[in-house]
C-alpha cells in the first residue's frame, strides 16, 4: 500500500502526500533488511526537505530511518535539523532531540545523549533512550528503572521495549544478576521475533550474546547490523 501511495503521489506531484508515504514506507524497508530501498527513501525525503516547505516532518522520517538503520552521525545531523526547523516554525516536539540521543549512543557519546534526553518530558522513546545511555555509561540502576517504566508504559513500541530490554539485561549483568540479565535479554529477542523486524533481531541476539557470552539460536550472521548498532553492542558487554 505505501509503494503504491508513493507512485500515486509521485504521479500527480503531491509532495505532502509523499512524504506521508514515505515515512511509514521507509520504516518498513529497515525493519525488512531492504538496505538499498531504505537508503533511498531517505535520500528522497531528505531531498524533499530540501526542495519544499514540508516543515521538520520528512526530516524527521529520515532521521527515524536513519536511527533504525544504525546510521548514528546522519541521525543526528538528521534530527538536529528538524528540530531547527521546527523551532523557526515555532512548534517543537520532544522526538527530535530524542532520535539525537539515540544517535549520539550509537556515536558512543552515551553522556551527551543523556543531557540531550535531561529536559525531555517522560515518553516510552525518551525512557528507552535514557535506558540504553545509562546502560552503556555504567549506571545500572538507572538503566532498569527505565526499563521498567517502557515495559509498563502504554503506547510504548516494540523498538522502545526492545532498547529497554536489552539495557537492563547488560545492566542486570553489570549488578551480578545474570539470570536476571538472561530474562531480559531473551525478552528482547521475543519481542523482535514476534514482529519479525531483521534490526530489531540483530540488535537483540547480538546484545545477548555480547553480554552472555553465548551465541543465540535466533542470531543470524547473515543480518549486519549497522554500525552505531554495532558500537552499542560492544559498549553493552560487561
Amino acid at each position: 500500500m505505501a509503494e503504491q501511495a508513493r507512485s500515486t503521489f509521485r504521479r500527480i506531484n503531491d509532495r505532502f502526500g509523499l512524504a506521508q508515504a514515505l515515512a511509514p514506507l521507509v520504516r518498513s524497508e529497515v525493519a525488512m533488511g531492504r538496505g538499498a530501498a531504505s537508503q533511498r527513501s531517505i535520500e528522497e525525503l531528505i531531498t524533499l526537505a530540501d526542495t519544499s516547505d514540508q516543515g521538520p516532518f520528512p526530516l524527521m522520517a529520515a532521521a527515524g530511518a536513519a536511527m533504525h538503520r544504525g546510521d548514528g552521525a546522519l541521525t543526528v545531523q538528521l534530527a538536529r535539523r528538524a528540530q531547527q526547523e521546527a523551532e523557526v516554525r515555532g512548534g517543537g516536539s520532544y522526538e527530535p532531540r530524542v532520535l539525537q540521543a539515540v544517535g549520539l549512543t550509537q556515536l558512543g557519546r552515551a553522556e551527551e545523549a543523556l543531557s540531550v534526553l535531561e529536559p525531555i518530558e517522560v515518553h516510552p522513546f525518551s525512557q528507552s533512550a535514557g535506558a540504553l545511555a545509562y546502560a552503556l555509561t555504567g549506571d545500572a540502576a538507572a538503566a532498569i528503572t527505565h526499563a521498567d517504566a517502557v515495559i509498563a508504559a502504554e503506547g510504548a513500541s516494540y523498538l522502545d521495549q526492545v532498547l529497554a530490554y536489552v539495557a537492563a539485561g547488560s545492566a542486570s549483568a553489570r549488578l551480578g544478576d545474570m539470570d536476571r540479565a538472561a530474562l531480559w535479554l531473551e525478552a528482547a529477542v521475543a519481542r523482535a521475533l514476534g514482529v519479525g523486524d531483521v534490526v530489531a533481531i540483530a540488535l537483540a541476539t547480538s546484545a545477548s550474546q555480547a553480554v552472555l557470552g553465548v551465541v543465540h539460536p535466533a542470531h543470524d550472521p547473515s543480518a549486519p547490523l549497522g554500525a552505531g548498532w554495532e558500537a552499542v553492542v560492544q559498549g553493552l558487554r560487561v
